[in-house]
C-alpha cells in the first residue's frame, strides 16, 4: 500500500472514529450537554484534530442527525416508493421496520425530536421527503387525509418508544419485558392501522 493510501485511511478511519464516539455523547447528553473537550478525550485525539476535521462541534451533530434522519426516512421513503407492493403491504413493512429500527436505538427517538427543535427549518430542507417519495397521494381521496395518515402512523410506532422509560418505572418493567411486549404490539398496531387506511380509503 502507498503512503498516501495509508495516510488517507487512517485520516477515514479517525475521522469515523470521531463520529462514533460523538454520536454516543451526543444520544447521552445532547447537544449542550456534549463538550468538543469531552469528545476529543473519548476519542483519543487533541482538540485541533478535531476541529480539522469537523471544523465545529454544530457541524459534527449536524452531520450526525442528518444520517440518522437519513435511516428513518429512507425506511420509509423505499417502503413507499416499491411500487411492486399493495398499500396494506407497506403499511406491514412499515410498522416492522420501524419497530426493529427502534427496538435497536431506544434513544434515537429522543435524540431526533431535540435535534429537529433546535434547527427544524435545516432539517426539514435537507431531508425534503416530499420530493423523494414518487407518488404519496395514489392511495388516499384528498391530501388532508394522506397528512392525517402519515401522522397515525408515527406517533403510534414512536411514542411507545418515547414513553418507554416512564412506562417501565410505573409498572416496574425491565428492559427485556419492555421488548417483548413491544414485539405483541406490533401486531395490535397492524390492525389498527389497516382498520384507518379503511376508513380513509372509504371516504
Amino acid at each position: 500500500m502507498k503512503k498516501n493510501e495509508k495516510l488517507l485511511e487512517r485520516d477515514l478511519a479517525t475521522e469515523e472514529k470521531i463520529k462514533i464516539v460523538a454520536e454516543k455523547l451526543f444520544m447521552e447528553k445532547g447537544f449542550s450537554g456534549t463538550r468538543t473537550r469531552d469528545i476529543a478525550e473519548a476519542a483519543d485525539i487533541n482538540l485541533a484534530l478535531l476541529n480539522y476535521y469537523y471544523r465545529s462541534k454544530e457541524n459534527l451533530f449536524n452531520i450526525i442527525v442528518m444520517e440518522k434522519m437519513d435511516t428513518v426516512f429512507n425506511l420509509l421513503i423505499d417502503i413507499l416508493n416499491d411500487s411492486t407492493t399493495t398499500f396494506e403491504k407497506k403499511i406491514e413493512l412499515l410498522v416492522h421496520k420501524y419497530f426493529d429500527l427502534m427496538t435497536k436505538n431506544p434513544k434515537l427517538p429522543f435524540f431526533l425530536m431535540s435535534a429537529v427543535q433546535q434547527n427544524p427549518d435545516l432539517f426539514a430542507k435537507k431531508i425534503n421527503i416530499k420530493d423523494r417519495v414518487a407518488d404519496m397521494q395514489y392511495h388516499f381521496i384528498s391530501q388532508e387525509h394522506e397528512i392525517q395518515f402519515m401522522l397515525d402512523i408515527f406517533s403510534v410506532i414512536i411514542f411507545p418508544f418515547v414513553i418507554r422509560n416512564i412506562i417501565e418505572i410505573i409498572y416496574y418493567l425491565d428492559e427485556s419485558t419492555y421488548d417483548e411486549l413491544m414485539i405483541k404490539r406490533k401486531e395490535r398496531l397492524l390492525d389498527m392501522l389497516q382498520e384507518c387506511y379503511l376508513k380513509f380509503k372509504a371516504k
